[in-house]
Protein backbone atom coordinates (compact mmCIF):
# COMPACT_ATOMS: atom_id res chain seq x y z
CA UNK A 1 0.00 0.00 0.00
CA UNK A 2 0.54 3.66 0.29
CA UNK A 3 2.35 4.58 3.59
CA UNK A 4 2.90 8.27 3.15
CA UNK A 5 -1.49 8.40 2.23
CA UNK A 6 -2.01 6.11 5.33
CA UNK A 7 0.05 8.32 7.50
CA UNK A 8 -1.68 11.20 6.09
CA UNK A 9 -5.28 9.93 6.44
CA UNK A 10 -3.87 8.38 10.54
CA UNK A 11 -2.77 11.80 11.17
CA UNK A 12 -5.99 13.55 9.98
CA UNK A 13 -8.57 11.18 11.59
CA UNK A 14 -6.10 12.03 15.07
CA UNK A 15 -6.68 15.86 14.63
CA UNK A 16 -10.65 15.02 13.81
CA UNK A 17 -10.90 13.59 17.63
CA UNK A 18 -11.28 9.59 16.29
CA UNK A 19 -9.38 7.57 18.74
CA UNK A 20 -7.35 5.66 16.59
CA UNK A 21 -5.86 2.55 18.08
CA UNK A 22 -3.63 0.02 15.89
CA UNK A 23 -3.70 -3.80 16.58
CA UNK A 24 -0.21 -5.44 15.03
CA UNK A 25 -0.44 -8.75 13.73
CA UNK A 26 1.28 -11.91 15.52
CA UNK A 27 2.81 -14.48 13.71
CA UNK A 28 1.82 -18.31 13.84
CA UNK A 29 4.51 -18.73 16.40
CA UNK A 30 3.38 -15.71 18.24
CA UNK A 31 5.89 -12.63 17.93
CA UNK A 32 4.71 -9.56 16.74
CA UNK A 33 5.24 -9.37 12.50
CA UNK A 34 4.84 -5.75 11.10
CA UNK A 35 7.12 -3.01 9.69
CA UNK A 36 9.03 -1.79 12.67
CA UNK A 37 9.16 2.17 10.36
CA UNK A 38 5.71 1.94 10.27
CA UNK A 39 4.67 1.19 13.31
CA UNK A 40 7.39 4.29 14.40
CA UNK A 41 5.58 6.41 12.59
CA UNK A 42 2.10 5.51 13.39
CA UNK A 43 2.81 6.18 16.98
CA UNK A 44 4.94 9.19 16.18
CA UNK A 45 1.43 10.50 15.77
CA UNK A 46 0.23 9.81 19.14
CA UNK A 47 -1.49 6.77 18.40
CA UNK A 48 -1.63 3.50 20.47
CA UNK A 49 -0.02 0.54 18.46
CA UNK A 50 0.63 -2.20 19.63
CA UNK A 51 0.68 -6.47 19.59
CA UNK A 52 -0.49 -8.77 22.15
CA UNK A 53 -1.84 -12.13 23.55
CA UNK A 54 -5.19 -12.78 23.73
CA UNK A 55 -5.46 -13.05 27.37
CA UNK A 56 -3.78 -9.38 27.66
CA UNK A 57 -5.60 -8.22 24.96
CA UNK A 58 -8.76 -6.41 26.60
CA UNK A 59 -6.59 -4.81 29.27
CA UNK A 60 -4.47 -3.37 26.49
CA UNK A 61 -7.69 -2.30 24.31
CA UNK A 62 -8.98 -0.47 27.35
CA UNK A 63 -6.19 1.27 28.29
CA UNK A 64 -5.77 2.48 24.57
CA UNK A 65 -9.04 3.25 24.65
CA UNK A 66 -8.61 5.69 27.70
CA UNK A 67 -5.58 7.44 25.74
CA UNK A 68 -3.57 5.63 28.44
CA UNK A 69 0.21 4.89 28.34
CA UNK A 70 0.20 1.09 26.93
CA UNK A 71 4.00 1.19 27.34
CA UNK A 72 3.35 1.54 31.30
Amino acid sequence: GNGRELLRRLAALVRSGVNVVVLLALTDQGRPGYDPAMAGSVAALGIPVFACTPDLFPEMMAAALRREDIGA
